[in-house]
């Protein structure tokens, strides 16, 4: 079901796919995936970062809903408005309403601009763009069909953030 605005056009909206365990095994996929489906309509939405807003690639999102309600969400962005320093580090924008761990760095609850950059690492920016830390990321040689982004659950508790073949791991922070 959907709206339809006052031109007649149908409006845009975001919807949620809930699917079983079973549903994921017969259809391949990993848990904790989660799929936007963009209407045609509306322009997606945009983001806060460096003082702009650009508008965030919809159809590139990927997150995880925690049992207890809580969200980390992530998306790839259209930087072409940001300077070259800028745009080489700022490839996505990431929310998280729980406290992450990369490695031995940590991540608080809030918004920010993330990348993967030069020398196998990804880079975690405040909205000013300034660096909050840096931790090396690897390279998944064996994924069959990498997508410009994506969240998957891995092995112990952790997930992974990819972008194509590039990805980070990391996992909720004990409390």
């Amino acid at each position: 079901m959907y709206d339809e605005e006052d031109d007649g056009q149908h409006a845009s909206q975001r919807w949620t796919i809930r699917l079983s365990i079973d549903d994921f095994e017969r259809l391949n996929l990993p848990p904790y995936q989660w799929t936007w489906l963009q209407l045609p309509g509306r322009e997606p939405e945009s983001v806060f970062f460096r003082g702009q807003t650009a508008p965030a690639q919809m159809r590139n999102t990927g997150g995880i809903h925690f049992s207890d309600d809580l969200y980390v969400l992530a998306g790839l962005v259209d930087n072409s408005g940001y300077s070259t320093g800028i745009r080489e580090k700022y490839q996505a924008y990431l929310i998280t309403e729980v406290t992450l761990q990369f490695g031995a760095q940590t991540l608080k609850p809030g918004a920010y601009g993330v990348g993967f950059i030069e020398g196998g690492k990804f880079v975690v920016l405040d909205l000013a763009a300034n660096d909050i830390f840096r931790v090396p990321s690897q390279k998944d040689t064996e994924i069959k069909r990498p997508v410009p982004l994506q969240v998957t659950a891995a092995e112990s508790g952790k997930y992974r953030l990819y972008a194509g073949r590039e990805f980070v791991e990391f996992s909720r922070a004990r409390r």
